[in-house]
């Protein structure tokens, strides 16, 4: 497996990677949660 075929597999992952931590960081903001 070259370089060309591990970015064109890899890139959606840390595309959804990037995009799903945005969201879990602004959801944990918008709704923090009750700790103690």
């Amino acid at each position: 497996m070259d370089t060309q075929s591990i970015l064109t597999i890899g890139a959606p992952f840390l595309v959804f990677g990037a995009v799903f931590l945005t969201l879990l960081v602004v959801w944990d903001k918008r709704f923090p949660k009750d700790e103690g």
